[in-house]
């Protein structure tokens, strides 16, 4: 097998990271794009000029499946576009262009004409659109739509917060809160990276609302009181996306130094890092088991690769795990010891920590461990290396669980 390099058969490994599935290759710098899902699949639409050409590219995957067919459309397009958006409602996009001209384009199967414009009377950074209202915000320079933001700062990015009915507009230098059906300022958070702030996203569950800055921390905020809950570091340059998955507890980020890192949000702590190597300018989820990264010339689609569920946190790395059977009545335990020197007994069925032993002057790391079950006395022994053994009597907190 290693004399024949070139045989070896990549089919035989697995990786447990994020799988690369798609490349989408462009033929010049990507300039801004949009990614939305129709009936027909995964649409990608990227702005680029061509030569003196501007041209919208439309990639329309039937699946993000390995292998999926791939169909590529490019149209011409008049202006070059700074920011744009796709409306379902009307199946068209919406365009701003380095004119200062607003124009609304068909869909593809229109060929991508434009049939709207209007000028605007200064620059646009950032689109949102409210499926519920069937609005789209505007970010510029002093003003969101209607509501004006004091010292023209620049709107760089807008959430849309349904639950609490509000705008979140992000600035380099605050976050302003805008109720979207009185466009009034409900509230105002001061930047407070160590850099201009970049991007932002809402995680529901526990309603935070995170934010990413130039200087590479994620910042972790309570979405009704606005108090700061946890700091995540990790990045070493700009953070360019956030985003949060719909069904388990984890963020995703994504950086100018190159790499995806997703987090978790049950324990705060990373849970992986994928490096891509080139500048990643914008990252979004697709569905609960694909994203995809927008290089300089790329955009890249990868599966999460999720052939495993999280069981159960542990803030420690575990050397031993074994599941004790339950016997005449008593209830199974999957017993594991940590290198902090804990024990921790967990529910086979649910997950949940049941029990935590803490570290004992005597306790070593690397026990061979094993768990019985008495009628009369519900002990845990522990068998260390050395034939010894240590009693631990749990009778009332496994009566209490």
């Amino acid at each position: 097998m290693l004399k024949n390099v070139e045989k070896f058969d990549d089919s035989m490994t697995l990786y447990y990271g994020p799988q690369l599935y798609h490349t989408l290759r462009h033929p010049a710098h990507i300039k801004c794009m949009t990614h939305f899902t129709s009936n027909i699949g995964e649409n990608f639409v990227s702005h680029y000029r061509l030569g003196t050409q501007d041209q919208l590219g439309v990639w329309t995957l039937k699946s993000v499946e390995r292998g999926a067919k791939c169909e590529n459309q490019r149209f011409n397009i008049t202006g070059e576009v700074k920011a744009f958006l796709f409306i379902p409602k009307h199946r068209a996009y919406m365009c701003f262009c380095s004119d200062l001209v607003m124009r609304m384009y068909t869909d593809v199967h229109s060929n991508c004409t434009e049939s709207w414009s209007q000028q605007c009377l200064t620059t646009v950074r950032c689109m949102a659109y409210n499926r519920e209202t069937d609005d789209v915000y505007v970010g510029g320079v002093g003003v969101l739509q209607k509501w004006k933001i004091s010292g023209a700062e620049w709107v760089i990015d807008i959430k849309v917060d349904t639950r609490n009915k509000q705008l979140m507009a992000v600035t380099y230098e605050g976050i302003y809160v805008v109720n979207y059906e009185t466009m009034k300022q409900t509230h105002h958070l001061e930047n407070r990276h160590g850099n201009s702030l970049r991007c932002c996203c809402f995680y529901k569950d526990r309603e935070y609302f995170i934010t990413g800055g130039g200087d590479g921390a994620i910042k972790v905020w309570n979405a009704v009181v606005f108090t700061q809950v946890h700091v995540f570091y990790g990045h070493h340059d700009v953070i360019t996306a956030l985003q949060t998955h719909k069904t388990d507890p984890l963020l995703f980020s994504s950086s100018l130094d190159g790499s995806v890192q997703i987090w978790r949000m049950d324990n705060f702590s990373k849970f992986m890092r994928l490096d891509l190597g080139d500048k990643i300018y914008s990252m979004k989820l697709i569905g609960d088991e694909e994203f995809y990264c927008q290089t300089e010339n790329q955009i890249k689609i990868y599966s999460l690769n999720q052939f495993y569920n999280l069981f159960a946190p542990v803030e420690s790395s575990v050397y031993k795990l074994q599941l004790s059977s339950g016997v005449k009545g008593h209830p199974s335990r999957i017993i594991a010891s940590t290198e902090d020197g804990s024990v921790r007994l967990f529910s086979p069925v649910t997950g949940a920590t049941l029990t935590i032993i803490y570290p004992m002057p005597t306790f070593q790391v690397g026990l061979v461990m094993n768990l019985k079950s008495n009628e009369s006395k519900k002990r845990i022994l522990i068998m260390r290396k050395k034939c010894s053994k240590i009693n631990l009597n749990l009778i009332y907190l496994v009566k209490q669980r």
